[in-house]
């Protein structure tokens, strides 16, 4: 597994920061239509503008992959699909090609001429099978719709993921793994399970703080997670990352790179990127706004908190507005660790052997409490070191915590 090397993004991401409506759950970087503080596809033009900049200047030759994320891309209609040509005209050729939707405006005209301009995985977002939860989180579609959606991007011969939120308001007991093995049954070859997560300060968040509304309780939604996962895996699609099963050969390219600590690059509203020191310079001089990394880090990341109105109206050279932190050699390889421990393939021997160089007794202390514990287990092949075991996924902060405890400095704050 190679991580954190010099060379260029492997994974380039654009953020498309417009729903029609934002769920009432959301705490994501996105906005409702009706607040947009500047066209959606003048804003869709302004990132092919901003490509284009970095593909003259041969920053985007070494990318793999590109997801089109949001908010959700398809409000943008038939701009979507020359977006989608214009990623894989500048950034290809590449292996895969994403776009998320929402089933109420991935319309079979739409899911047919992305796929013509070069898209080659479409993620639907499902979230529910059962119609009066989809509307008591203010969800759009009905599952008739989302099915509907599944079937046709099936058909045009995509590679199809969907996502299921457990722990909402009003969900059955049962119901998530019911509606995993519908879904596999019309289509989806990759599906996301995600434990929905209460922000106080989105509209289910003060509904829940005032009693109004009440969601279960983490056994519950461990069970529910459990018995989607049975259901997923009878079905015939794998665990591979903690949240993520797909059948054999289906697993995302796109989110590997991100579990691999390959580097990559957001473009657009709230967008994040990974990149190398060396990756990084190379980019300041295309976007030389962004600050100077100091002598001790050797990895950075940032975020564009531009708004999209800026970003549709400044070119890339003089856009300001990012936040940025630094890695030292030693924290990236922690973050490393916690990276590579999302994944059913877990530490790889190449990975521990640079921890035990790095860490030493720290280290081998911390791997064996997490196998006494039994969140860890010794691989027992070749080309791997440790796996989580299966009880770990439902106590993943604790793996993650182990091993970004090791990381001996906090990220330096750049900007």
């Amino acid at each position: 597994m190679s991580r954190d090397g010099t060379g260029l993004p492997k994974a380039l991401y654009l953020h498309v920061p417009f729903c029609k409506k934002r769920c009432s759950y959301c705490d994501f970087e996105s906005r409702a239509l009706s607040e947009a503080d500047v066209d959606p596809s003048r804003y869709a033009r302004a990132l092919v503008e901003k490509l284009a900049t970095l593909s003259d200047a041969g920053f985007l030759r070494d990318c793999e992959t590109a997801y089109i994320g949001g908010g959700t891309p398809t409000v943008l209609g038939e701009a979507l699909p020359r977006l989608v040509e214009s990623v894989a005209g500048l950034a290809g050729p590449l292996a895969e090609l994403t776009f998320e939707a929402n089933p109420e405006s991935a319309t079979p005209r739409l899911l047919e001429t992305a796929r013509d301009a070069g898209a080659t995985r479409v993620s639907i977002g499902v979230q529910s099978l059962d119609d009066a939860v989809l509307a008591r989180i203010g969800r759009l579609h009905t599952a008739a719709e989302a099915l509907e959606a599944l079937r046709v991007a099936d058909g045009l011969g995509y590679r199809v993921s969907a996502d299921l939120m457990a722990g909402l308001p009003g969900a059955r007991a049962g119901a998530l793994a019911r509606h995993a093995k519908t879904l596999v049954e019309h289509g989806a070859s990759h599906v996301s399970l995600y434990p929905l997560e209460v922000h106080g300060q989105t509209p289910l968040g003060r509904a829940v703080s005032r009693g109004s509304v009440e969601v279960p309780g983490e056994d519950e939604v461990a069970e529910e997670l459990e018995g989607a996962a049975s259901a997923l895996e009878a079905g015939g699609l794998h665990r591979y990352e903690i949240a993520s099963f797909a059948r054999e050969g289906q697993e995302s390219l796109h989110n590997r790179h991100y579990w691999d600590g390959a580097p990559y690059l957001g473009l657009g509203q709230g967008a994040s990127s990974m990149l190398s020191r060396g990756a990084y310079a190379r980019l300041r001089e295309v976007v030389p706004t962004l600050p100077e990394a100091p002598r001790e880090v050797a990895r950075l990341r940032f975020t564009c908190t531009s708004t999209p109105h800026r970003i549709a109206r400044t070119p890339l050279r003089s856009l300001s507005g990012f936040s940025v932190e630094g890695l030292t050699e030693a924290s990236a390889l922690a973050e490393d660790l916690m990276l590579a421990v999302r994944c059913t393939t877990g530490i790889s021997r190449e990975l521990d052997a640079r921890a035990r160089r790095a860490f030493g007794v720290a280290y081998q202390g911390a791997c064996a409490r997490l196998v006494e514990l039994g969140l860890l287990e010794e691989a027992g092949n070749g080309a791997w070191a440790y796996r989580p075991s299966r009880s770990a996924w439902l106590l993943s902060n604790e793996l993650f915590g182990a091993f970004w405890a090791l990381a001996p400095d906090e990220p330096v704050q750049l900007a």
